[in-house]
């Protein structure tokens, strides 16, 4: 041939020759570690060829992949079930997917999976492991997936598990969106009191949620349901806090003390740790009571801004040595059924405080508090009893007012300090102590407020509103609203009448005023 048909000869250097046969093929290693983030994103997992360092898949075999930033797919062709021992993603986006195959695909891991950042997605793969472990990443189980124990121990976690089932999720650290997923149970176990885990989206428990140490926040966007319990404070945790900023949580059935058979669906301070539940906003909804302290600890409800609570009771203080329960209230609405607010001391080693300076206190049913309650002056309103009755819903717990239905709340402890209360609603309010409290006592339009005896207004003024009433009680004989020196009752008001159901006297230095607007209504 002419030498100007020769062929010619292609010499590239060893790093382009090396580049171009990665566009061609992935390389499977032997310690089976998988690089999918260059060129050739994609390869094929099965347990006879796939992984070609000369040997098969086996079932102890463990897989590491690194995926690239934009999606990377690792496919399943021909296999139905694939078992291992660990699979790990390193960083990237993942895709391990079978939906070639004539059937859904078991991925049975008897060690852990594992990403330490990234996301993988399984489609059409049903994934078991003993252990799963996220820092930072996102998980997708296809439906039908089950993890005995699932690890988040930093940065922002997502997980998609509709349709599949966790035993166990640890929140150790960072935060977490929980996108319906369905786990055993759910437990805070930070690193320190002062460690707080922020939890959002939505979850159905099958448990408890228990926190031993560290701050769990709900948001806006947070809805979990629990089947059994919300404990704060177990043996061998710290001090711990639940702050609901929003959001929705929903107690759905309740444990109990065995040696007492108090039955609970929330509770706090637990053997000396102390705990505090804070309800800023949204809602909490509970089949059964709310134990504040269980123990020589304390344990404090705070309930502010427009947070709703609804449960059967508050037992302040369960019948335990050194327990101190604490309940504040200077906003929202807290809704109890016929257990009231309750305590049971052991001994003087016991203790509790109730403080209310705003807010509202509203009934399910007819219910009663025997306790001393301290009327704070601060929210510039009074804590308000309402006493048109809500109804429950057996299987939502939901709280509605739907009717004008009477309630009966009754207060037979001492009522001090220099806050104020009102009544309001189609039932009434009942005062048999000899109160203290200096803020004065409002009865709104269209409610009733029963007293024992003059002493239950307290030292305060007396307001009736045109539509309230006042009256006595069966136990208070030949009732006479007798004012000393210093009291003073007040009618004002603009629409119905001011109802005074008992014997009024004015006695010297006492003082009755009547606002203009309510003197056509005074009866």
């Amino acid at each position: 041939l002419p030498s100007s048909l020769t062929p010619m000869k292609l010499r590239l250097p060893v790093y382009l020759l090396s580049a171009l046969l990665a566009c061609l093929s992935v390389t499977y290693a032997a310690d089976k570690s998988l690089d999918l983030s260059g060129n050739t994103k994609t390869a094929t997992w099965n347990t006879t060829t796939a992984w070609n360092d000369g040997a098969a898949w086996a079932d102890s075999d463990s897989a590491t992949v690194k995926a690239a930033a934009d999606s990377s797919t690792l496919s399943i062709t021909d296999e139905t079930t694939i078992a291992g021992t660990n699979l790990t993603l390193s960083e990237g986006k993942l895709t391990v997917d079978s939906t070639g195959t004539s059937e859904t695909t078991l991925l049975n891991l008897t060690g852990a999976l594992t990403l330490t950042t990234g996301e993988l997605i399984f489609n059409n793969v049903k994934t078991t492991a003993a252990t799963a472990t996220m820092s930072g990443a996102t998980l997708s189980l296809f439906a039908g997936s089950t993890i005995t124990t699932m690890n988040l121990t930093s940065g922002t976690n997502v997980l998609n598990t509709a349709g599949s089932t966790i035993t166990t999720l640890n929140l150790n650290g960072g935060s977490a969106q929980l996108n319906n997923g369905t786990f055993g149970g759910i437990y805070v176990k930070t690193a320190n009191a002062t460690t707080a885990f922020d939890l959002t989206g939505s979850a159905t428990v099958n448990g408890s949620l228990i926190m031993h140490t560290g701050t769990l926040n709900f948001s806006e966007n947070t809805d979990v349901s629990l089947k059994i319990y919300l404990g704060l404070g177990q043996n061998g945790g710290g001090a711990m806090t639940l702050n609901m900023n929003g959001g929705k949580l929903t107690v759905l059935g309740h444990d109990s003390h065995t040696n007492s058979g108090t039955t609970f669906s929330i509770q706090l301070g637990n053997w000396g740790k102390t705990s505090t539940l804070n309800l800023a906003s949204g809602s909490i909804l509970l089949e059964d009571m709310v134990i504040l302290a269980q123990g020589a600890c304390t344990g404090t409800l705070h309930v502010s801004g427009d947070g709703f609570m609804g449960a059967k009771g508050i037992y302040v203080n369960r019948d335990v040595d050194g327990s101190n329960g604490v309940f504040n209230l200077d906003g929202g609405t807290v809704v109890l059924g016929v257990n009231g607010i309750r305590y049971a001391p052991k001994n003087s080693k016991s203790s509790y405080a109730l403080n209310l300076s705003g807010g509202t206190l509203a009934a399910s049913a007819d219910w009663e508090c025997a306790l001393n309650i301290n009327l704070v002056e601060g929210s510039g309103a009074p804590v308000n009893f309402d006493t048109t009755k809500y109804d429950v819903n057996s299987e939502t717990q939901e709280r509605t007012q739907t009717a004008a239905t009477a309630a009966q709340i009754t207060l037979s402890g001492v009522l001090s300090g220099s806050g104020w209360l009102s009544t309001s609603g189609a039932g009434s309010l009942v005062l048999t102590g000899e109160n203290k409290h200096t803020g004065g006592t409002i009865v709104t339009s269209g409610g009733t407020l029963k007293i024992a005896s003059v002493a239950a207004l307290g030292n305060g003024v007396t307001t009736i509103y045109r539509g309230g009433n006042l009256a006595a009680t069966e136990s208070f004989v030949s009732p006479v609203l007798s004012l000393d020196a210093g009291k003073r009752l007040d009618i004002t008001g603009t629409a119905g009448s001011a109802n005074l159901s008992m014997g009024l006297a004015l006695n010297t230095g006492s003082m009755l005023t009547v606002d203009v607007d309510a003197l056509a209504g005074l009866k």
